[in-house]
Parts: structure tokens; sequence; C-alpha cells
């Protein structure tokens, strides 16, 4: 027992000296990260596409430069044989893709599932591609 106890002092002090408190960290600069800002482009998207395609869009959202979210009201077109809703979605992304600086395009069906993209390494370069 008496050959513990200086083991366990050591033991006693060697933890008490890592659990002090870390120095302040100063976040004062008065700098901050930039926020990213989501812009609504709704409007642009429906105005590149025909009326008839204009119909399926819900939503269209920028969250960064270059790259476009597009919510429809698709649901899920997938088959063996492809489909006309699928057809309607890789329009819509091909319509997208050639607006001003668009690198990268979404399309979602109504329950937010990505349906066909651009941009995306999945997919060749330059073209719309199911998922």
């Amino acid at each position: 027992m008496k050959k513990l106890v200086p083991v366990v002092f050591a033991a006693a002090l060697l933890l008490s000296a890592c659990s002090g408190t870390a120095e302040p960290v100063d976040t004062s600069s008065g700098t901050t990260a930039p926020v990213a800002t989501v812009v609504d482009r709704t409007a642009d998207v429906s105005a590149a596409l025909s009326p008839e395609l204009a119909a399926f869009v819900t939503q269209a959202e920028e969250p960064e430069t270059g790259r476009i979210n597009v919510s429809t009201t698709i649901v899920d077109p997938r088959g063996s044989n492809g489909s006309a809703d699928a057809v309607t979605a890789l329009a819509i992304c091909t319509a997208v893709s050639q607006l001003d600086g668009i690198e990268n395009v979404s399309i979602y069906e109504a329950d937010g599932t990505s349906l066909v993209l651009f941009g995306h390494p999945s997919v060749p370069a330059g073209k719309c591609g199911e998922v």
C-alpha cells in the first residue's frame, strides 16, 4: 500500500496539470467570415424556359455564384425506358445551364431528390444528365 501512495499522488498531480483552462482567444478583431446569401433566381429561370417547362418550376435558388438549384413538381420519373418527366427535367436543366455564368445546375424532384445535374463529375462535361 505504501508503494501505491506515491504513484497515486504523482498521477493526481499529472492529471491536475493537464486539466488547466486554455488561454482565452481574442475574437474582437472586428472581422467576420462572409455569409453566403442565397439569391432567388426563380424569375430568371422561368424566363429562360418555355411556359410549358416553367410550369414545373416551384423555386430556383443560387446558393453560391454559378450554382443554381431548381425545385420542380416532377415526381420520380425513373424507369427502364425513361419517361416524359425525365425528358422535361433534362430540358429544364439544359435551358438553365445556358444562363450567363452558370457552371452547376441541380434539378430536384418534388420530394427533394436530385434528378438531373449539370457541371457535376458524375455526368459528362457540358451536358445535363440523370442521376
